[in-house]
């Protein structure tokens, strides 16, 4: 932290900055969850102090925070120009296999989805809602090649993208990759810190008739 932003900030919002950047330091993470009541706890601070620190933290681009739900906040250490630096250390485009199911599956049914003998997945699209029940046009790549894997395409609606593109869809924030992106990662982070929230159980139908079920406790990335 420079000295001249030092000294604009207030006790509480540098005893807050030196509390993230242990605690990342400490879970090798840039981004990170904390339920309000640890917050205050920790800092021995009130919720205006709170509120202020939060605020001055974003404002000189040091950390940005973002309310996940009621007394559950994410905070993301920022580089020098504001953007986040969390893509170090959770690559979307480095996910396992189970990890991109886990972030689809919840958003797919009701579209009744299967999963094809060559190891993708095929389903109703949920952008276009093509009401042919037999009729599967959406395609998400799951088989991992080696060329990437959470790539889906419409071919009715010819709407396609990885999971950043599925999330502006899915949240109508067309144009806004940046915000679409915190959510995905925000995803990721709720399952490694063991949020009871986040989506992580969804069963499928196989070609075989048997089914697929995601691991009942989410894993670390």
């Amino acid at each position: 932290m420079e000295d001249g932003i030092r000294n604009q900030l207030r006790p509480s919002s540098i005893w807050l900055y030196l509390a993230i950047l242990h605690q990342a330091q400490k879970k090798s993470s840039p981004v990170l969850l904390f339920n309000t009541s640890s917050i205050l706890e920790m800092l021995g601070v009130g919720r205006g102090h709170l509120r202020t620190a939060r605020a001055q933290l974003q404002e000189y681009s040091l950390v940005g925070s973002t309310e996940v739900r009621r007394g559950l906040w994410m905070f993301e250490i920022l580089s020098p120009s504001g953007i986040g630096l969390d893509s170090t250390l959770i690559d979307l485009g480095k996910l396992s296999t189970e990890k991109v199911k886990s972030f689809y599956l919840p958003h797919l049914g009701d579209c009744d989805a299967i999963f094809t003998t060559d190891g993708n997945l095929v389903s109703r699209c949920p952008f276009c809602h093509n009401l042919k029940a037999r009729e599967k046009p959406f395609h998400l790549k799951l088989k991992d090649d080696g060329k990437g894997i959470g790539v889906w395409h419409c071919f009715a609606c010819e709407k396609a993208g990885g999971m950043i593109q599925f999330e502006m869809q899915r949240t109508k924030t067309w144009g806004k990759p940046e915000e679409a992106r915190k959510q995905v990662l925000n995803f990721f982070m709720r399952q490694r810190e063991g949020d009871p929230n986040a989506p992580a159980q969804t069963t499928l139908s196989l070609p075989s008739g048997e089914h697929y079920q995601l691991e009942d406790e989410p894993t670390p990335i």
